[in-house]
């Protein structure tokens, strides 16, 4: 793509995120005036408005958020070759929900959560990386993490079904967190999660050239010097723990970390170079866009995002592969 048709590109987003964001600040249960607003804006943080202590938050959390998960996806297609490989079929969400259910459940919410959350996705990938190196006999493969993946995420799917049934507490609150909600996070939140992002992003800029290698195959790799082994691990490790970390803050929010790199590749090629940042900036327009429906499609209610996420993001994967198959 055209250095002219990429600053187009980013103009547009630059306009989604702007219209977006107004729109989550200006509207809700109460309605504000765009003058409103920006005296609120200027009043700053410790005045305790609606901008500051809610909607502000909120907005900054999807954007955060969505650019982590489209970053974080990215990784894991360019690693596994497969269009289909995200954070989440590795086990990271299982992981990540089992160890937050069980926090909410000894400690309630807040801190406790998100570090459950954090260990949880942690402890799976794990068990990934042990299942897939022994079946592989310590070779560790793309086919056979993704395999591992799928036994690693179905059992600890069981293990959080367990718990709910088994707490004795009232098992709404824990599904509406696992369901994913913008909604509770805050702007000390949001400062853990855009260092998350920072990271992601660095290891993403850093690995750019040693990812794009791994598209002829890891032998091919490995021969033109990439360490196949330290790549995998550090890229399960460090994009799978930052979505562990969105989870404990928003719960699983699916799609996002799908469909966000599919977009950005075909803008931008198969160059990680110019893709993880585009994936970065498409993530948040899906996720702010996605929240503004699930926050403001009905008065009365709030929908979980993920919903929102799968049933505008399921019919749009279709229309890709579609185009592709």
């Amino acid at each position: 793509m055209q250095s002219s048709s990429l600053r187009t590109l980013l103009a547009i987003s630059a306009g989604f995120l702007a219209a977006l964001t107004l729109y989550l600040l200006v509207s809700g249960q109460v309605w504000l005036a765009p003058g409103e607003v920006l005296r609120e804006l200027f009043a700053g943080p410790g005045q305790g408005g609606i901008i500051w202590t809610l909607r502000i938050p909120r907005a900054l959390a999807a954007i955060l958020i969505g650019g982590t998960l489209g970053v974080s996806g990215l990784l894991f297609q360019a690693l596994f070759r497969n269009p289909l490989a995200e954070p989440y079929v590795v086990g990271v969400s299982s992981g990540a929900a089992a160890g937050g259910a069980l926090m909410l459940i000894l400690a309630g919410t807040g801190v406790a959560v998100v570090l459950g959350a954090l260990f949880g996705g942690w402890v799976a990938l794990a068990l990934v990386l042990a299942i897939g190196a022994k079946a592989s006999g310590s070779r560790l493969g793309p086919v056979t993490v993704l395999l591992a993946g799928v036994i690693v995420g179905a059992m600890l799917s069981g293990i959080t079904s367990a718990l709910l049934v088994l707490s004795g507490q009232d098992s709404s609150r824990i599904l509406a967190w696992m369901l994913g909600s913008l909604s509770s996070v805050q702007l000390v939140s949001n400062a853990w999660i855009a260092l998350g992002l920072l990271l992601v992003a660095g290891w993403a800029w850093l690995h750019a050239p040693d990812l794009n290698a791994m598209a002829m195959g890891p032998e091919a790799a490995q021969q033109v010097g990439v360490d196949v082994r330290r790549l995998t691990q550090g890229t399960l490790f460090l994009a799978g723990g930052l979505v562990s970390l969105t989870v404990g803050f928003a719960g699983i929010i699916g799609f996002v970390g799908l469909l966000a790199p599919h977009l950005a590749r075909r803008v931008a090629g198969p160059d990680l170079r110019r893709a993880w940042w585009i994936a970065g900036i498409l993530g948040a327009v899906l996720l702010l866009a996605a929240d503004a429906v699930a926050s403001r499609v009905i008065r009365s209610a709030e929908l979980p995002v993920s919903a929102v996420t799968a049933v505008l993001g399921a019919p749009a994967l279709l229309v890709l592969f579609r185009r592709i198959t």
